[in-house]
């Protein structure tokens, strides 16, 4: 039961680390691919800004000048090309450096760009625009390492979660599952024959109901068990009683201490009657406990069962000197 426990955290977590890398992971390229192209859309339109304030137009603009990272307009430096997808329009929408010369610099029918970034002076006067090709610039080769370095410490740290989880669940398994191997202990205790099984159990979910409900049926099967030999107990002294009284009376005879007489095989009698109304008992007993008891209605005469009551404890009766008295009114119904 541990381990299966602990192999549901486990693909829980794995499951769960693996949905979660995938969506920052996309997440973080999707972020770095727009950071990325604004600042070459930056770049790009400092260096417009530089080339038109040393010319007074974009006619020419061939290359642009590479800034270095945090550098302001004046220290820019000489280099050639724009990145590839990256496309210079001037004012009117024509095409002025960033892919093949095409005829008048127009665009063929049909293009259209992702991204629109206007080049402006500062007096808001609009000079060009800076436009995207397709997804933009591909990725240098410094931002790729950047973004697999990134994917890889998703990779390891989602790997890492799953093993803490792992970890933790197989700690809190034994913790949590503690109550339901002492519960599997006490029912084999149980099949052994050791009725006497309980189980302390604290708070109030499903298991502390399950481990209750057993509390309650061990006590009830020791109670009935306890019964059932205070019974049998019962019975094997009842049985006793006339088995002595027949088993003295026939040795006696047997001996010759004692002469059979009317009176005696009638004692002798009265015993097995007694017997016979003890396994009739028994009987009964057997089929109530199997559910199979019928009662049968019959009629009788209430004087009859009170004479008969009143003969079965005549000799207790008489030995403890209590006097018998029986009546019966004319009104009684059977």
């Amino acid at each position: 039961m541990t381990a299966k426990w602990v192999l549901s955290i486990a693909l829980a977590s794995l499951v769960g680390m693996a949905v979660a890398a995938v969506v920052v992971n996309n997440a973080t390229s999707r972020d770095f691919d727009r950071l990325r192209i604004e600042r070459e859309v930056d770049n790009v339109t400092t260096a417009a800004l530089l080339y038109f304030a040393r010319e007074g137009s974009l006619d020419g603009f061939s290359g642009m000048l590479g800034l270095r990272r945090g550098a302001g307009l004046g220290e820019a430096s000489s280099r050639g090309g724009l990145p590839p997808g990256v496309v210079l329009l001037d004012a009117e929408g024509n095409i002025v450096t960033g892919m093949p010369p095409l005829a008048g610099g127009v665009p063929p029918a049909g293009m259209a760009f992702n991204t629109l970034s206007p080049v402006m002076l500062d007096d808001g006067t609009l000079i060009g625009q800076v436009a995207l090709i397709a997804s933009g610039p591909p990725l240098d080769p410094r931002d790729q390492i950047y973004l697999d370095n990134t994917a890889r410490a998703l990779m390891i740290g989602a790997f890492g979660a799953a093993a803490v989880a792992v970890a933790v669940g197989a700690v809190l398994a034994r913790v949590f599952l503690r109550p339901l191997r002492a519960l599997n202990t006490a029912i084999h205790a149980v099949e052994r024959g050791d009725l006497k099984q309980h189980i302390d159990v604290r708070g109030s979910d499903e298991l502390a109901d399950v481990i209750r409900a057993f509390n309650r049926m061990s006590a009830e099967l020791a109670r009935v068990n306890a019964l059932r030999r205070q019974m049998t107990a019962d019975i094997a002294h009842d049985l006793r009683t006339p088995l002595t009284v027949i088993r003295g009376y026939l040795e006696a005879m047997t001996d010759g201490a004692l002469t059979p007489s009317p009176e005696r095989l009638a004692a002798i009698r009265g015993e097995v009657t007694i017997l016979h109304h003890l396994i009739e008992d028994l009987r009964t007993l057997s089929l109530a406990d199997a559910g199979e008891l019928r009662l049968e209605r019959q009629p009788i005469q209430p004087a009859a069962l009170l004479a008969d009551v009143r003969e079965a404890f005549a000799l207790q009766a008489e030995a403890r000197g209590v006097t018998w008295k029986s009546t019966q009114r004319r009104t009684c119904r059977r």
